[in-house]
């Protein structure tokens, strides 16, 4: 598994392994795109066989960043990284999970559409009789078609939907990352404000001891005004 530690965007691991699947996902998205937008040739000349196979690698490399990412934010400090990168990574490869179902959709879609465009011309073909002569089967294809190329828009739309939907909780977990390294911050100043107020009171025991010897028979006296300062000390110590 690739080390994912910051370096510049040339050499860094993560962003070449990333760059390589935005680049593939982009080419799988275009081809499909044209194809679901001319003709029904179009469609039966592409390579879907193929189209399956470039698919499986995107999903198998986009599992192995996934896996990288999440073994950073085990130790992000281990890496170079923050909690903040770490989610902002976390959420890059959840939009390439969006995208890629995308795809896959969409060449789902291309095929069941191969598939009642051959079996139409089939049907047509086999008809042979003078009724079927006086229809155009040309024209019942291309309204079956653009059937199937509304139906494909609107998975486009819900996908879309999708995708927003995750990105938004990708920018949740951001914030809460922020958050919750602002009370780690307050906390630590705390702890240091805690530590202080116990070194000024041991201070002042020590202080309060050596009087009380020094002082013989007033030292009960003197003991109760120091307890008494010591009150309001702490008092404005917490204050």
């Amino acid at each position: 598994m690739a080390s994912l530690s910051v370096g510049s965007r040339s050499d860094d691991p993560y962003f070449i392994v990333k760059r390589e699947i935005d680049t593939a996902l982009a080419s799988a998205e275009s081809t499909l795109y044209d194809t679901s937008t001319t003709d029904g040739d179009a469609s039966a000349r592409l390579d879907l066989a193929a189209l399956d196979e470039d698919l499986d690698s995107i999903a198998s490399s986009i599992g192995e960043l996934r896996r990288a990412v999440d073994a950073c934010a085990q130790t992000p400090e281990k890496f170079h990284l923050t909690p903040a990168q770490v989610e902002g990574r976390a959420a890059e490869v959840a939009d390439q999970d969006v995208l890629l179902a995308k795809c896959r959709t969409r060449l789902g879609d291309v095929k069941s559409a191969v598939a009642l465009r051959r079996r139409a011309k089939a049907e047509a073909q086999a008809a042979g009789d003078a009724r079927s002569s006086r229809i155009n089967p040309s024209e019942d294809l291309d309204d079956a078609y653009a059937s199937h190329r509304v139906l494909m828009q609107e998975q486009d739309e819900d996908l879309s939907e999708i995708e927003h939907a995750a990105r938004k909780v990708g920018q949740m977990g951001m914030h809460i990352s922020e958050e919750l390294d602002v009370q780690s911050t307050l906390v630590a100043e705390f702890d240091a404000e805690v530590d202080t107020t116990q070194t000024r009171m041991a201070t002042a025991r020590r202080m309060i001891n050596k009087l009380g010897k020094k002082m013989g028979k007033w030292q009960s006296v003197v003991m109760g005004v120091l307890v008494f300062l010591l009150v309001i000390l702490i008092m404005f110590a917490f204050s």
